[in-house]
Parts: structure tokens; C-alpha cells; sequence
């Protein structure tokens, strides 16, 4: 894996070292950890929003690019780490692999485990691995290995077969349907990740907007009430009812907003180009 500008050489014990040779006046040297240093290697790197706040040197802020497409090309699989969560690409780009790790207080550690088929993202595994994964494998293009473990602490070892839509229990699993994977796997229970809300019905949407409109109508009546109105108390009153109608009002706007950021927050976060460096 040497290149003439640069080279990338494992290093003791789970160590990945990547080194620029054409700055002879400077030590460009990063020490990346691997999961695993068997081939291809399985290096986690920081990701974009933690890259430069993450032990990197200064002269590697603006290179992140460079640096995993270099990665990559040296047929290493990227893992990019933010927080309890990490993204990759199969060496072939056909599948991205999503993992969501927390710890439960009665569980302990346990991880959503989630495969996508690219370009179209078409979910092909959706499992709950108790303890966490202890690497992936790829013996062939389309074809991806993973171990799960259950509540009762058995372990499975899967071997997906994208193309096909199938899979297999190692080591000497028949190949079935991969619809029927969850249920095989027993305890190991297929789930949701977190996904932002997507858009509501029109029937809901034309709703909220009739009653935001009615608060704001509302909200007006309380407004000329608190100036116009004779005694003092209807003038409290008609301020209090003002002030209720527009919240009223504000809160379906603040609820679409949120969801517009949340949807928007996934999106940035999944999008599979920026896996491509």
C-alpha cells in the first residue's frame, strides 16, 4: 500500500499509519485504530463534524477528503465514527452499513445493527445485536458477513447475500429468503431505527392550518377586547385570551419547523455521498 507522495502501513497492535512524503519539512503522520487488520482492513476515522476536534494535526483539517479517498483506494473499509454511532461502505459501494450503539442499565451494551442496499437504500437487515458487533467481513462483492448476539448470549454469524436477497447461518446454514432473517435469529429482534417524522397527511396539514388561522382570529378579538373593552377585567381578560390564541397559533408553525430540521439533520447524516470522501 505505498504511493509516491504517501503510504499507508499497519502498525502494532490495531493501528493504521497513514504518512505524506512530500513534505519533507514537516511530520505528516496519523495513527488511525482498526478494527480489524485483516483484509481488507477496517480502519475508523473521525467524522466530518468531529474531524478536526478529534486529535487530528493541523495540517490535516482540509485534507479529510484526500485522506479517506487515499484510505479507500487502498482498499481499506472506512468506518466514520460520530459519537455511539458509525457509517461505512462495502469495498464494492453496493452496501452501507449504519450502527447505532447505547447502553441499557438491565441489558448492558447492545447495538442497532442496520444494512442498506445503494443507490436506492433498500433496508436488507434491521436486527438488535446484544454486545455489540466484533467486525464485518466481505468475502465477495455483494456478499457480507456479521455476527449477532441475542439476549440469551448466543451468537450468530450471518452471511447476507445482497444481490439475492438471501442469507445464511454459518457455518453450514441453508440459504433462505432474508425476509424470514429475524425470525431465525430468535431473541435477536428486528426494529426501527430512529427516523425523523416524515410529512402528514394533507387532510392533517390543511387541518392544523384551519385552527392556526382561527387562533390568529381569535388572537386579534383578545388584542382589540384588551384596548376596547370598558372595565378593567374584560381587558385582562381579553390580554390572557390573546396571549392563549397566539400560542395556539405559534405551536404547529414551531412543530413544522422542527420536523423540516429533523428530517433535514437525517438526511445530511445518511446521505451516501458523504461517505464518498
Amino acid at each position: 500500500m505505498i504511493a509516491d507522495t504517501h503510504r499507508i502501513l499497519p502498525a502494532w497492535p490495531e493501528q493504521l499509519v497513514y504518512e505524506e512524503l512530500d513534505a519533507p519539512d514537516e511530520s505528516r503522520r496519523i495513527e488511525f485504530n482498526c478494527r480489524s487488520l485483516s483484509e481488507p482492513v477496517q480502519v475508523e476515522v473521525p467524522a466530518a463534524a468531529r474531524w478536526a476536534d478529534d486529535g487530528m494535526p493541523p495540517w490535516a483539517f482540509e485534507r479529510r477528503e484526500l485522506i479517506l479517498q487515499r484510505l479507500r483506494d487502498a482498499h481499506c473499509v472506512v468506518f466514520e465514527i460520530e459519537a455511539e454511532r458509525a457509517t461505512a461502505l462495502s469495498p464494492d459501494g453496493a452496501l452501507l452499513i449504519e450502527q447505532q450503539r447505547e447502553f441499557d442499565d438491565r441489558s448492558g451494551l447492545w447495538e442497532t445493527l442496520r444494512v442498506l442496499a445503494l443507490p436506492g437504500r433498500e433496508v436488507l437487515v434491521h436486527v438488535l445485536n446484544y454486545g455489540g458487533s466484533s467486525g464485518f467481513a466481505f468475502p465477495a462483492p455483494g456478499l457480507l458477513e456479521f455476527e449477532v448476539t441475542d439476549r440469551l448470549s448466543r451468537r450468530h454469524r450471518v452471511r447476507l447475500d445482497a444481490p439475492n436477497r438471501r442469507y445464511a447461518l454459518l457455518p453450514d446454514g441453508a440459504t433462505e429468503p432474508l425476509a424470514m432473517l429475524p425470525e431465525r435469529l430468535g431473541m435477536v429482534t428486528s426494529i426501527r431505527l430512529y427516523e425523523p417524522p416524515g410529512r402528514r397527511p394533507l387532510v392533517r396539514r390543511i387541518g392544523t392550518l384551519l385552527a392556526a388561522a382561527g387562533s390568529l382570529v381569535l388572537t386579534a378579538g383578545g388584542i382589540w377586547m384588551a384596548i376596547e373593552a370598558p372595565t378593567t377585567k374584560e381587558r385582562i381578560i381579553g390580554a390572557v385570551g390573546a396571549l392563549f390564541f397566539a400560542a395556539c397559533a405559534w405551536l404547529p408553525w414551531a412543530e413544522g419547523r422542527q420536523r423540516r430540521r429533523e428530517r433535514d439533520a437525517h438526511a445530511a447524516r445518511v446521505a451516501p455521498d458523504t461517505l464518498a470522501g
